[in-house]
């Protein structure tokens, strides 16, 4: 899975086949405005569309 923001990237591999929930943990972000773009992407294959769900916690 891999989440854009500007030139922010976040990635988390996925070991396992056939998960239907990934979730990545403590991702910080800067204040900036952009346009945020989740992508899951199995080989050269990008998957869309992709349902996330983004909780801040302070």
């Amino acid at each position: 899975m891999v989440i854009e923001t500007g030139t922010i990237i976040n990635q988390k591999r996925n070991p396992q086949g056939g998960l239907t929930v990934l979730v990545m943990n403590n991702i910080k972000y800067p204040a900036i405005e952009c346009d945020f773009i989740p992508i899951y992407q199995s080989g050269s294959k990008r998957i869309l569309p992709l349902l996330i769900e983004v909780e801040r916690i302070k």
